[in-house]
């Protein structure tokens, strides 16, 4: 699962994601206009998972191979549009690695009559920040329904360290009775908040919802009476009056 936070990407090791990079068109113009205008022909992506700072090139290394077929001056086309993914590798030390995509070599040798040797370009970095995760996963015992942070999920791959919040909803004629893990009872209210310190699994506990009924005859000589007992909520029950002899039912 991508994380992403203001001015980052979070991911674990193994995990990936996919960029798509898209170059804008820089509009009309002409070779007499388009002299000091960056136009990339070639694109390079590099990743730093060591955390070092010395970049390594990844599968992405694309040439233009002319301008755009709809004549507007722009970026070579074969750099246009780019999509990549990127995984993390196992071996990768959780922290903030970067991966950086470099445009180059803007339309170096134009040969417009005053257009000056372009050999400019611009870098972006993005960062990655490799995390540890750990997965949670809540299992609904018979009579009702578990989500993990408002997803019904029977298992999320969280941050380590992450809030995570399960809420258990009794199915009709059930009441919730507790949250478990192995180790017995973790919380007695259906919405239970706790800290992802490492992988665990947990269960939601209902009970069905029963009533007793009990009866009686009055006077007791006066008959017998049958259908009392315990019933599940939403049970029919039937009672039945058998009057003895000399006695009616009323």
């Amino acid at each position: 699962t991508l994380v992403v936070v203001p001015g980052k990407v979070q991911l674990a090791k193994g995990e990936a994601f996919t960029m798509n990079l898209t170059a804008n068109s820089l509009g009309g113009g002409s070779s007499s206009t388009v002299r000091e205008d960056i136009r990339y022909c070639h694109a390079s992506l590099f990743t730093d998972f060591d955390q070092d700072f010395i970049f390594q090139k990844d599968a992405v290394q694309t040439w233009g191979n002319k301008p755009p077929t709809n004549n507007v001056y722009g970026n070579y086309d074969y750099v246009m549009n780019i999509t990549h993914t990127i995984t993390v590798p196992d071996d990768a030390p959780t922290g903030e690695s970067h991966v950086r995509m470099i445009y180059t070599n803007a339309w170096k040798g134009w040969p417009a009559n005053g257009t000056a040797e372009l050999d400019k370009g611009i870098v972006y970095d993005i960062v990655v920040e490799v995390v540890e995760k750990v997965d949670i996963t809540a299992n609904a015992g018979a009579g009702g329904s578990v989500t993990i942070n408002g997803e019904a999920t029977g298992t999320k791959r969280v941050i380590k360290g992450s809030s995570i919040t399960l809420n258990a909803t009794p199915a009709s004629g059930y009441r919730f009775l507790n949250w478990s893990n192995a180790e017995g009872i973790v919380s007695e209210t259906a919405e239970y908040t706790f800290t992802a310190n490492s992988a665990t699994t947990l269960t939601a506990n209902f009970e069905r919802i029963t009533y007793t009924i009990n009866v009686n005859a009055n006077p007791i000589e006066g008959g017998n009476v049958t259908g009392g007992g315990t019933y599940n909520e939403g049970a029919t029950v039937t009672l039945t009056a058998t009057p003895n002899s000399g006695y009616n039912f009323t």
